[in-house]
């Protein structure tokens, strides 16, 4: 048995006999069989990514966005140029591959002032995320440019907001509301004192006040601190749980929700900050029909000018609706409408425009669309075809907002709305995809249905190898599970390196589905919420054997050559399968995978009685868990892991291989210590895709054993 650990890029380059940089040979195949693409794996790896987009909120035409870049991390911000245009220029900037994520980005309102979190939170042991394993430690801390500048570090803390007029940045430290001059020329001091974790601040439009969510185990409250009087005044206080006030565009009042009064039911309440009274403006049904939905991407709810927009979806898709905060109670106008699903919205400055993403019309990509904010009639549609189109953000006159297709990576685009119409353009300044970028080498994917042993409709993205003819297949489950794939790059940088991998795999010569089984988002509540999944009987299971059926119809692919591939619950259906079905996977990559559902339900402790209602529940949990049936492994395993793991615990992986040792099954291991479930340096992605294709070459491609028994 091979055990691969992470050390050097170049040692373990050696170690799995596969190039990662450079133009690599010209030769046809490989001793594995591999096509050898014209393109590396790193260089396709090496696209710019764009995240976490957040626009002034002002008329000042600025957006924000996180750049990432092999593993180098920056700020950027786009500003609306004299004579027109847009120019964007980098305002922080991090050379080094060490996994410190930034994030949380908040603007002031012209957009001059910047402020952001370096590193993430702690773990149950109180460690900062430490990847690079450096020994000075790690941290999660608050920066902040002010006016173009370099970015400077404030203090140690998270979900920073700057302040309107941009003079000061609040952060929370803990449990505490921090406050911190965004010139630097003091030193953080809390804001004030207060009992409960003190959190989701936000400022009033002069800058006088503070709002912010109080959280207190049994309950919550919403309160507002005076700056001026320093005091705090309390709103509607009750027994429920209060959470995210948001100020009205004219600073006078306070929306916030109210959940309580039963399953799934929450209530829209408009508060008034010097009196400290509040008022209900509306409440939910409840249940799966009534309840309002938190999106995958953007806002749960906002102000636009006189309404309050949120999304719900009684008939079963996620869609926007519109509540009119005065006059008589009304109920909410629906603003979007038909079986797709909706995202992101932005509203214009004076509120009367909101610009979100959608897949209606185009099931399985984005596109941007506008719809009045007041209703009455049709949303327009903004973009259309092959592109994948995202991520929208107004400030003033300008929109920004990111587009790719199948072939070119994700890019920060603009959009004059003063001009009228919809003409997109490329951001000056900002960072673009290499010149040497393999675009024109990629295969284009393309969209299948099918249906599945228990008639569900399952959709996927197929990449073919051109002349491809009784190729081996590999078969992607992405994560979440509330996940959608796409026809092209994914606006998520997780599965946007995932794609990248299925195009490299392709041009390897693998035939590869991408399959976006039962449980997943953009199909409507029905499909999400499907019945039986994970723990209760691995329901989806069924799309990944049907995705297999599938591909044994095509002449392209060679039915007795088929693995699975996929990270955290991809990881667990990746080696479900190996496990299910070994006559039919031969060889599995598992990547921070769930692999029994009971670890969870047991938290430690032992098994409950047999007969038991707990028992019965034990039992659908270990049948639908990998650990069901290690002794049935025929094919090989490759697992994948970072110790630091605050999502999947280590502990799955820990066990699933002590398992694999007694029943003497194959299996090779590569692990990260320090990182956590979503990889935070580069350089490790590099090195887990580097190990997958190289494992799929030797077991998939050429068909050899994996040599050796399970290392003791």
């Amino acid at each position: 048995m091979r055990v691969v650990m992470s050390g050097a890029v170049g040692a373990l380059t050696l170690a799995l006999g596969i190039e990662v940089s450079g133009q690599g040979p010209s030769r046809a195949a490989d001793a594995n069989g591999a096509r050898t693409p014209s393109f590396t794996l790193e260089r396709i790896l090496a696209a710019p990514f764009p995240s976490g987009i957040a626009p002034a909120r002002g008329t000042a035409g600025r957006v924000a966005w996180i750049s990432l870049e092999q593993g180098r991390r920056g700020v950027w911000v786009a500003a609306a140029a004299e004579g027109g245009g847009v120019r964007a220029a980098r305002v922080a900037s991090f050379a080094s591959d060490d996994g410190q994520e930034l994030g949380a980005l908040s603007l002031s309102h012209d957009g001059r002032v910047v402020a952001f979190v370096r590193g993430q939170g702690y773990n149950a042991r109180r460690e900062n995320p430490n990847p690079a394993s450096d020994p000075a430690g790690a941290e999660q801390a608050v920066w902040v440019s002010v006016n173009g500048t370099a970015a400077r570090r404030v203090g140690q803390g998270s979900n920073p907001s700057v302040s309107p007029g941009g003079q000061f940045v609040l952060f929370q430290r803990d449990s505490t509301i921090m406050i911190a001059p965004a010139n630097g020329s003091t030193q953080p001091r809390a804001l004030f004192r207060g009992r409960g974790v003190n959190t989701q601040t936000q400022w009033s439009l002069d800058g006088r006040m503070v709002a912010f969510t109080s959280q207190r185990g049994t309950h919550a409250l919403v309160g507002v601190f005076d700056r001026q009087a320093d005091s705090i005044r309390w709103i509607a206080p009750g027994v429920d749980r209060d959470a995210s006030p948001r100020w009205s565009p004219d600073g006078r009042r306070i929306a916030f929700l109210r959940g309580g009064g039963g399953p799934g039911v929450t209530a829209f309440m408009i508060g008034d900050p010097l009196t400290g009274e509040a008022r209900e403006l509306w409440r939910t049904d409840g249940g799966a029909t009534g309840r309002l939905r938190s999106p995958t991407a953007g806002e749960s709810f906002l102000w636009a000018g006189g309404h309050l927009v949120f999304f719900m979806e009684p008939d079963g898709w996620q869609h926007l609706y519109a509540l009119h905060v005065d006059g008589p109670a009304m109920a909410p106008v629906r603003l979007t409408s038909g079986e797709c699903e909706v995202e992101e919205p932005s509203a214009t400055t004076d509120g009367a425009t909101i610009y979100y993403s959608s897949n209606c019309g185009d099931i399985d990509r984005k596109h941007i669309w506008r719809v009045a904010t007041a209703g009455g009639r049709p949303p327009e549609q903004l973009t259309s075809g092959q592109g994948i189109e995202y991520a929208p953000a107004v400030s003033g006159n300008w929109l920004v907002h990111f587009a790719g297709d199948a072939r070119r990576p994700i890019v920060p685009r603009g959009v004059s709305l003063a001009a009228g119409g919809w003409r997109s353009v490329a951001l000056a300044g900002a960072p673009a995809v290499p010149r040497d970028f393999p675009s024109d080498a990629l295969v284009e994917p393309r969209g299948v249905e099918y249906r599945t042993e228990d008639g569900t409709l399952i959709r996927g993205q197929l990449f073919v190898p051109p002349g491809a003819r009784n190729a081996p297949a590999v078969i992607f489950t992405h994560g979440g599970p509330m996940r959608q794939m796409l026809l092209g790059w994914h606006p998520r940088g997780y599965y946007n390196r995932a794609y990248a991998l299925n195009q490299y795999l392709a041009a390897r010569g693998y035939v590869v589905l991408s399959v976006n089984y039962r449980g997943g988002v953009g199909y409507g509540r029905e499909f999400r919420e499907a019945p039986r999944r994970g723990r209760s009987g691995a329901s989806e299971y069924q799309d990944v054997v049907g995705g297999a059926r599938l591909l044994q119809t095509l002449a392209e692919v060679d039915s007795t050559r088929i693995g699975l591939w996929g990270g955290s619950y991809g990881g667990f259906l990746t080696a479900y399968g190996m496990v299910k079905h070994p006559e039919l996977f031969k060889s599995g990559v598992d990547l921070h995978g769930v692999h029994d559902w009971n670890a969870r339900l047991l938290a430690g402790g032992p098994p409950p009685a047999p007969g038991t209602r707990e028992d019965s529940l034990y039992q659908v949990g270990l049948t639908s868990s990998p650990v069901c049936c290690v002794q049935d492994l025929r094919g090989p395993l490759l697992l994948i892991h970072g110790d630091d793991d605050r999502n999947v615990a280590y502990s799955e992986t820990v066990n699933l291989v002590t398992l694999l040792r007694r029943e003497n099954k194959p299996f090779e291991l590569l692990v990260f210590p320090d990182e956590v479930h979503d990889f935070l340096r580069h350089g490790n992605w590099v090195r887990t895709y580097a190990a997958t294709v190289d494992f799929f070459d030797r077991t998939l491609m050429r068909g050899q054993a994996v040599s050796g028994l399970p290392a003791r």
